[in-house]
């Protein structure tokens, strides 16, 4: 044997060879080796080294100790009784088992979905690399001394300049906000996708899979461009054809395929098919070489042993040397959030990261816990409950000498036995459940079946429900006394029959905390899609105006407006549902000169106002009656900061062009009801490069509108593929996240009280068969079914009353909450809640109702009969 092992602890040891020495087969093994070894370290009087020598010969007895354990010992005969007696049990109280079932396999199937969300979720953007050094900057603005703007928008020359100045940025990267476009190939293949333009180091900072193409020079050249596989199969029919090859940007620029990534998975929150080199977007973006001109956002990479919180303060007043209009009432501050908190803690107030989608998170993740929570808290309610039941059981088999700690772990191996058939359950309800809800959240999740890890948390869940849901029937059950039992004097005690009733109020104060939620985020988004916008969505559809279309957009208009179905025609220079661009540069008479207000700014074309039927509250549209070309349209919470009370013809200054404003318009949501709405300059569209085409089609005829549309686009840019999307749809998006909240709350309220009822279903059914012959007896002396069946539910009635009064304050909280994520919403009114509380008081009643008429119905001859 080999001595020289790492020695364990002498107590250790010695318990181990105890251990062993009970076998008889170890005291046989043993028996032949050193006598005075063995009684010495029987007798517990050793040395360390000679207890390392035992330890080395146990090592060596471990498998024949084993083997004898379980072939000569009681303990394999234990564990075939205990399933034995869970068995017989589980067929004997047969409904009592099939709701306990029902209710966990529930409440395991709701929690492991969500725990897969979550999962998903917590996982986004966590597979770069060097995640722990990649770092977001973002942005405070100030003006006039007040914080006006925290966010991730950065001007486009910080990255490149940012790498010169600091050592500690290895690598840097501005990218911009995504963009659609057109690509073709040399062999007219077409496809619309959307990506960013973004410096050389993108892909040296992130880590996304390539397939062809290096790392360190992917993106050198200007004209250069990386492409995802699917772009890479749809142009050329494959990555390997890809490389060098030369692709038209809206048939209008080359640039150079230098790499090709693979498409991405859902572990990736912006995915995008095309990145161009960021110096091709600054060739062409000339408002980038302003420093005060910000948009893009900057991403770094920090060297090596790089302390980030140390370069925090460098970089706060960096801009100050570079911004010619830098002052310390209107000014920009730069700070450091790292990249992998980005996706889930996006939001910001003060200043500072005050949470984002980690909220919907940690929500989604209660809600799990808590559909589980109600889940156990059925199977301890219905095991304390049938708990009478087996008094007779446990009272014979103390009196046969069975220890407490015996009938402790025969209970607590039957609630893991039923926590472990639902969870089985689970598992086959989330295989067929899963693509449904993969359809309903956007996802592609799979169950991890391949994952180690994935099924110890199966198996630690299990046991945890199984173990803390079946503790307290354990150790009630007993400690009950042979004696009295036998005597058949035990009843339920006042401490255990009061825990059920908590734990009933408990179960549907949660369930109708869910009911309201579900109503509030119900009403909240039928308020959002009702809400006036200050247009009109419906039936407005646009189009990306590429090519000869942007080219010569009247005559495409002149066209379109002879078209059948087409009844109003304009254009703009941004998607009116995503207005991003802003300015402070504006300047008027009687202009505070330390007030820097921000601008939302857009360009629009000829009949704006007619195709969105927007509201001119004064002056006019923009004309061709009139010399337009440096005028401006404002809304009235631009009116409000201008201070005109007569602006019609009132001049200011926008990144130095002076003109007049010829039309306010009323006040329009170009975004969702999370925000407010800013002030809005319009200016008239010049140029003949991009935009939007803004169509009204005629309700009756929008098929025709369409098709007539396509057919004129293509005559005019046969080398683009004719696009469109409705106004109402994208603003359907721009709520997508609510909408699988409410959907999925709907759904966790119902799986919620569901498993509430199963829960007070068990319980009816037992105090019913509790009370068979006092419900006899009643019906003898003449009661009336009514009278019966009211005796037999008040008091479940009260317990559900009190849960719902309980609820109501917890229910405001949380949907009061919510609803501040909205700049727009509804108020909460009292009848959301009363409407919430009736709803569970009815549910329970007619659970507890159908059990209490049956019961009513059964012939009292039957049930006295004994007395």
């Amino acid at each position: 044997m080999n001595n020289d092992k790492k020695s364990i602890p002498p107590r250790l040891a010695q318990r181990l060879l105890e251990w062993f020495i009970k076998d008889e087969l170890a005291e046989e093994v043993l028996g032949d080796l050193d006598e005075k070894y063995y009684y010495s370290i029987k007798n517990k009087s050793t040395t360390r080294a000679k207890l390392n020598y035992w330890y080395q010969v146990l090592h060596y007895l471990r498998p024949f100790a084993l083997k004898n354990y379980w072939s000569n010992s009681n303990n394999l005969s234990m564990f075939n009784n205990y399933f034995k007696i869970s068995y017989r049990n589980l067929l004997k109280y047969r409904s009592f088992s099939i709701l306990n079932i029902l209710g966990l396999s529930l409440g395991f199937t709701c929690s492991l979905l969500i725990f897969l969300w979550v999962q998903d979720e917590v996982a986004m953007d966590k597979f770069h690399n060097n995640l722990d050094r990649i770092y977001s900057i973002t942005s405070r603005e100030y003006t006039g001394h007040e914080l006006t703007y925290t966010g991730y928008d950065t001007p486009g020359l910080l990255g490149e300049e940012l790498k010169k100045v600091f050592p500690e940025v290895e690598h840097a990267s501005n990218i911009s906000w995504k963009e659609w476009h057109n690509f073709s190939s040399n062999n007219n293949e077409k496809i619309i996708v959307g990506g960013f333009y973004a410096a050389e180091d993108f892909f040296k900072i992130f880590s996304y899979p390539l397939i062809l193409g290096s790392r360190e020079n992917i993106l050198n050249e200007p004209e250069s461009i990386a492409i995802s596989r699917k772009m890479a199969d749809a142009l050329f029919g494959g990555p390997e054809h890809a490389i060098g090859e030369l692709i038209k940007l809206e048939n209008y620029d080359e640039l150079k395929v230098t790499g090709v990534f693979e498409d991405h998975q859902s572990d990736v929150s912006e995915k995008f098919d095309y990145i161009i080199n960021w110096r091709f977007f600054t060739q062409r973006n000339e408002w980038i070489e302003d420093w005060h001109n910000s948009g893009p956002n900057t991403y770094i990479m920090l060297a090596k042993n790089t302390v980030a919180e140390e370069l925090r303060p460098k970089i706060k007043e960096f801009i100050a040397k570079y911004d010619t209009k830098y002052t310390e009432a209107n000014h920009m501050e730069l700070d450091l959030q790292p990249y992998a908190d980005r996706y889930l803690y996006s939001k910001f107030e003060n200043g500072k990261v005050a949470g984002g989608r980690i909220e919907l998170v940690s929500l989604f993740g209660l809600v799990a816990l808590f559909i589980l929570v109600i889940a156990s808290i059925n199977f301890m309610n219905l095991s304390t409950a049938r708990s009478m039941r087996r008094a007779k059981e446990i009272g014979v088999r103390k009196v046969n000498g069975a220890k407490r700690i015996s009938l402790i772990y025969q209970f607590l191996f039957e609630a893991c036995i039923i926590s472990s058939i639902a969870a089985i359950i689970s598992l086959l309800l989330i295989g067929l459940i899963l693509p449904y809800f993969n359809l309903l959240t956007g996802k592609q999740l799979d169950l991890p079946i391949n994952s180690w890890s994935f099924w110890m948390m199966i198996i630690a869940s299990n046991l945890i429900v199984g173990l803390l849901a079946g503790s307290y029937p354990a150790f009630l059950l007993s400690s009950f006394k042979p004696i009295t039992i036998l005597k058949q004097t035990v009843k339920n005690s006042t401490y255990s029959v009061v825990l059920r009733k908590s734990l009933v109020v408990f179960q549907f104060a949660l369930s109708t905390v869910f009911i309201a939620g579900m109503f509030t985020i119900s009403e909240q988004m039928k308020f959002v899609q009702s809400k006036d916008l200050g247009y009109q969505k419906d039936h407005l559809l646009y189009i990306p105006l590429n090519g000869t279309v942007a080219k010569n957009f009247e005559t495409f208009k002149n066209k379109a407006m002879e078209l059948p179905g087409v009844e109003s025609m304009s254009q703009t220079s941004s998607h009116l549902i995503h207005l991003e661009n802003t300015t402070s540069n504006v300047k008027w008479a009687g202009k505070d000169p330390d007030a820097k207000p921000v601008f939302v700014v857009s360009s629009i074309g000829y009949g704006f106002s007619e195709t969105l039927r927007t509201n001119i509250v004064m002056g006019r549209d923009f004309s061709r009656d009139f010399n337009d070309s440096t005028n401006y349209i404002i809304n009235e919470s631009a009116l409000k900061i201008f201070g005109f009370k007569e602006p019609i013809g009132k001049s200011i200054n926008m990144w130095g062009r002076e003109g007049q404003i010829v039309g306010v318009v009323k006040d329009f949501h170009y975004n969702s009801l999370h925000v407010p709405i800013e002030p809005i300059i319009l200016s008239f569209k010049r140029g003949n490069r991009g935009g939007w085409g803004i169509v009204r089609v005629d309700p009756n005829q929008t098929i025709a509108a369409i098709n007539n549309l396509e057919k004129v686009y293509k005559e005019m840019n046969p080398e683009f593929t004719f696009n469109y999307h409705f106004y109402e749809d994208e603003i359907g998006l721009l709520y997508s996240g609510e909408e699988v909240v409410k959907k999925l709350a709907g759904y966790f309220a119902f799986l919620a009280i569901f498993i509430s009822c199963l829960g007070l279903l068990g319980l009816v059914m037992f105090t019913i068969e509790q009370r068979t012959k006092e419900v006899g007896i009643r019906k003898v002396l003449g009661a009336r079914i009514s009278q019966i069946a009211t005796l037999l539910t008040k008091d479940f009635v009260k317990l559900v009353f009190l849960s719902i009064l309980i609820s109501f304050p917890i229910a405001y909280l949380l949907s009061e909450n919510w609803l501040q994520g909205f700049e727009y919403h509804i108020e909460l009114k009292w009848w959301f809640f009363a409407i919430s509380g009736a709803a569970s008081l009815a549910i329970a009643i007619a659970t507890v109702s159908i059990q209490a008429i049956r019961a009513s119905f059964i012939n009292p001859a039957d049930t006295i009969r004994s007395e």
